[in-house]
């Protein structure tokens, strides 16, 4: 009668073998995960910051009455800010004129808040690619500010808190007919923006409504 031999286990080689293997596999998924996690915030805000500037330039038309959206800014003491303005350090930011035939394009008191969007690590981070004058290239819109103000006829005209006062200017360096545009980038991104990041244009056009392509 011929016995049968015993079931051979593993080496200890082998068992390392399928624990490394292991390891690595769960290692990409875990940075696949946080990849399409930032990507997911940065097409999320994109989306919501176009949709509120183009909300607000149609309304504007409709209304008949200016529409502002300030993103960033404010980093003046809350005290020293306009009567009813809403501090909002790191958002969006959407206001209605209380003077419908006003063409001043920043906030006054009486004017209306509409809606904010606040940002945090859990959305993307805005930066001002264009240059308005006074700012510095690049900034991020949670130190510098910028207001774009639209027309009852959809205009469109761009506003910086050239000082960090709250004292909003009308920027001269982005003609009317130019467009101008922000990038979006998750939070913990270097300045200038490296090779291959994650980041999604916010075109602002100067004749029709905002998009993120």
């Amino acid at each position: 009668m011929t016995s049968r031999p015993s079931p051979r286990g593993f080496s200890l080689i082998e068992m390392m073998t399928v624990v490394a293997i292991i390891s690595i596999i769960s290692s990409l998924g875990v940075a696949s995960i946080v990849s399409i996690t930032r990507t997911g915030r940065v097409n999320g805000t994109s989306t919501v910051l176009a949709r509120m500037l183009a909300n607000a330039r149609t309304r504007a038309v409709v209304e008949r009455c200016p529409y502002l959206v300030q993103i960033g800014g404010q980093r003046w003491s809350p005290a020293g800010a306009p009567q009813g303005q809403r501090i909002l350090k790191r958002g969006v930011v959407v206001y209605r004129k209380n003077d419908c035939l006003s063409v001043n394009g920043v906030y006054e008191v009486g004017d209306h808040y509409v809606q904010e969007f606040s940002m945090d690590d859990s959305t993307g981070r805005v930066i001002l690619t264009t240059s308005p004058a006074g700012v510095v290239p690049n900034d991020w819109l949670d130190l510098a500010g910028v207001i774009i103000a639209y027309s009852p006829t959809g205009a469109r005209s761009i506003y910086v808190d050239s000082t960090n006062s709250g004292a909003f200017v009308v920027d001269g360096v982005v003609p009317a007919n130019a467009s101008f545009d922000l990038t979006v980038v998750p939070w913990g991104t270097a300045l200038p923006i490296p090779p291959g990041a994650t980041q999604r244009l916010v075109d602002i056009p100067s004749a029709g409504p905002a998009k993120a392509p």
